[in-house]
């Protein structure tokens, strides 16, 4: 594999493209049915998923769903797991002689008519209801793709043609608070010699007949690094083996992508090819990093720092009966910012906020805090005076707090109530309300608004993207 990547690599360099089949099947490439993207709105005969169980910066969990939709046939399938994964270091940056990529796992199980089954990939139990639950695998630690094909029976796992089948994944990011699905692509089961979609439980020899190709010549999808903070940049490529030892099976593959940028001047910039070894989960530029560094830090343009606009990129390598899929995700982790007096600087995010009892502040340390006790106080002393009446370390420290309340700099400690605080060195001020640089208030009306650190909700989302 690694000298037909390099192969290719060199090929895509000189522009000298060479396509030919590493497998001779039966028929020729023409007399089969290519197609640059699969179906993402309709039921077809297979499907292919993208999961991340990333469990480093995002803490990212999966679930695919799959449905059989047909009333009246139940269907075996053979699902396939292609996982990559790497062992990271203590700076969670993959080591790279740990890393591996599509390793296989599958199992076989059933569908009865109108059933939808949920794949949890940190625990993938089988659907069959006429057998024991089985639990296949914890995937967690892993990306990669999921490729489910209806088959005639578990023994002979033939692929067939079962136009039923849809689903989806849904991707949830457990630290940074959002979450995106994106639907399944399917695959038709056609006819090689019309084209046209065979009937339900056809045997695909992949010489009559058998799946859609997917094999773009160019791959496009849009970015803007001012909506977004990371991107999830998804290559997937595996090849159909319709006569392997057990029946139909999905096998890695490769490709070769050469991508050119449109910036937002609509000006053109190449970049140098990157080779795909079956899958890979990629950032974009400097300007649009990828989501989380699983399988180290790679980057589609790493030297290009476009922040809008949109990508074409150039396909190569793929041949024979190969398939190539390009996925593309973006994540908003979210802005937070203060709301009262306009005086006061803003949260950049919300390590810069922390909790004071059901209010949220700005404090200078940024700290976070656990617990009402654990609450920086928004004085003029740098350390961190609870709201339980610790002191501050620096600054001569700061004074101890009543009910609730809390007393400037100089008052008298410890308070046994509200009165004590008084205006020695300074006057009482709410919890939350007192100003970032420590200011005296003249009265409680004086102190500023409580500043209600709101976070933006975080958001997602990912789609397949387009051919041309």
């Amino acid at each position: 594999m690694k000298n037909k990547l390099l192969s290719r690599a060199l090929a895509v360099m000189v522009t000298a493209f060479f396509f030919g089949m590493l497998l001779a099947p039966a028929i020729s490439l023409a007399a089969q049915h290519i197609r640059p993207v699969g179906k993402t709105t309709q039921q077809a005969s297979q499907l292919v998923f993208w999961y991340d169980e990333a469990n480093s910066s995002t803490d990212r969990h999966t679930h695919i769903m799959v449905t059989n939709a047909s009333i009246d046939t139940p269907v075996n399938v053979h699902v396939q797991i292609f996982a990559s994964s790497c062992t990271l270091d203590a700076l969670d940056v993959c080591i790279p002689s740990t890393l591996v990529i599509c390793a296989e796992t599958d199992f076989n199980d059933f569908y009865t008519p109108r059933d939808t089954h949920t794949y949890w990939m940190d625990e993938v139990l089988t659907n069959d209801p006429t057998q024991p639950t089985f639990l296949v695998g914890d995937f967690d630690g892993t990306k990669g793709f999921v490729v489910v094909t209806p088959i005639d029976a578990p023994g002979t796992r033939a692929a067939i043609a079962h136009q039923h089948m849809f689903g989806h994944s849904f991707v949830e990011d457990s630290i940074v608070g959002s979450g995106f699905g994106v639907s399944a692509t399917g695959r038709d089961a056609v006819s090689f010699s019309t084209g046209n979609v065979v009937a339900d439980g056809t045997l695909l020899d992949g010489v009559d007949n058998g799946y859609v190709l997917l094999q773009p010549d160019k791959l496009k999808f849009n970015f803007a690094a001012s909506l977004y903070d990371e991107i999830d940049i998804i290559s997937i490529a595996f090849s159909d083996n319709y006569a392997g030892a057990f029946g139909y099976v999905a096998t890695p593959a490769g490709a070769v992508w050469t991508p050119l940028v449109f910036n937002e001047f609509e000006t053109p910039i190449s970049c140098n090819p990157v080779v795909q070894d079956c899958f890979f989960n990629i950032g974009l530029n400097p300007q649009l990093p990828q989501s989380n560094e699983l399988l180290g830090i790679r980057d589609l343009c790493p030297n290009n720092p476009t922040i809008d606009g949109f990508v074409k990129v150039a396909v190569s390598g793929v041949e024979g009966l190969e398939n190539e899929l390009g996925l593309i995700g973006f994540t908003d982790t979210g802005v937070s910012f203060c709301d009262g007096n306009t005086d006061l600087p803003s949260c950049v995010d919300g390590t810069d906020c922390a909790l004071t009892c059901a209010n949220r502040v700005c404090s200078e340390s940024g700290a976070s805090c656990v617990d009402l006790f654990d609450c920086p106080i928004v004085q003029g002393c740098v350390g961190n005076c609870t709201i339980g009446g610790a002191l501050c370390i620096g600054d001569s420290g700061c004074a101890q707090t009543c009910d609730g309340r809390r007393c400037l700099l100089g008052s008298i400690s410890p308070c046994t109530s509200n009165e004590d605080c008084g205006s020695v060195g300074g006057f009482i001020c709410l919890p939350g309300n007192c100003t970032l640089d420590g200011l005296a208030c003249a009265n409680d009306g004086d102190c500023t608004t409580t500043l209600t650190c709101d976070e933006v909700d975080n958001f997602s989302g990912a789609t397949w993207m387009i051919g041309e």
